[in-house]
């Protein structure tokens, strides 16, 4: 064993530390964010609403619905599952450049716009109408879910 083979040896083990820390890493939890996204989703697909808007356009009047005291206490929770899932989308797109990079460009997974979308849904979810229905819409886009 030479002194070159050991000098390679310990350079190929710091270069795949390198990689697997910097990019394996990172990439795989935004691979595990976008998982549990997507099963948030199927969970609270059907989550019914506080209120309903009467107008085509969202924007009133509303009528309440007739949730159950369970179902208010479902729609509480996706609210904040949504409002935690896009925070940590958001900061995942600000803090992994490279991760954020790949999974745009090799699977068109758009982490920045999900995590938007994700909290524009959670001030939404409470009321049916279009502004629910677009930040839905805005999600599946962004992570090319089909509904």
């Amino acid at each position: 064993m030479t002194l070159t083979s050991i000098a390679f040896g310990l350079m190929s083990g710091f270069v795949g530390w390198i990689l697997t820390e910097f990019f394996a890493k990172p990439f795989r939890r935004g691979l595990d964010l976008v998982i549990e996204v997507r099963t948030k989703a199927i969970i609270f697909g059907n989550v019914p609403a506080r209120f309903q808007s009467q107008s085509a356009d969202g924007t009133g009047p509303f009528l309440s619905t007739e949730a159950t005291k369970e179902d208010l206490e479902r729609l509480r929770s996706a609210e904040e599952g949504y409002r935690e899932l896009g925070a940590k989308l958001q900061a995942f797109a600000k803090t992994e450049p490279l991760a954020t990079w790949v999974m745009l460009h090799i699977f068109g997974l758009k982490v920045s716009e999900a995590g938007a979308a994700l909290l524009s849904l959670s001030n939404t979810l409470g009321v049916y109408g279009l502004e629910r229905r677009n930040s839905m819409a805005r999600l599946e886009a962004a992570l090319r879910m089909q509904s």
